[in-house]
């Protein structure tokens, strides 16, 4: 479009991006003939988007399954734990831990019943 007379601010606006971004992909066009990222030093990401999303659901449909069962069978080759908490944590899922409750024991009864007040909540 840039190349046909288009400006960067008109492009940009079309595809819902900054001005900048436009210019700097005709510049690494002209630089490199072509509009790829260069490639970045540090590790590579364990999963990417559609893995996120496919734990996701995964993780939606069964509530019981744990982070660490996904993690080594999922998806096929064994990711970390955390990876797996870190990228349901993105979609705003999180773990939660089951609640027992507290354990009475004989010494925890009351040793006079006519003292309990047992009410369903209701005035009158």
């Amino acid at each position: 479009m840039i190349r046909h007379g288009a400006t960067h601010t008109h492009v940009a606006r079309m595809f819902g991006c900054s001005r900048l971004t436009t210019t700097r992909l005709m510049t690494r066009y002209r630089q490199t003939g072509r509009t790829q990222d260069r490639p970045r030093s540090g590790r590579p990401l364990a999963t990417n988007p559609a893995v996120d999303r496919y734990l996701r659901t995964l993780h939606l449909r069964n509530r019981f399954l744990t982070v660490t069962s996904s993690a080594a069978t999922a998806l096929g080759h064994r990711i970390s734990r955390r990876t797996v908490s870190r990228r349901l944590l993105q979609h705003g899922i999180r773990a939660y831990r089951p609640y027992r409750g507290v354990a009475l024991r004989r010494q925890h009864r009351p040793r006079q019943w006519d003292r309990v007040l047992f009410t369903d909540g209701s005035t009158s």
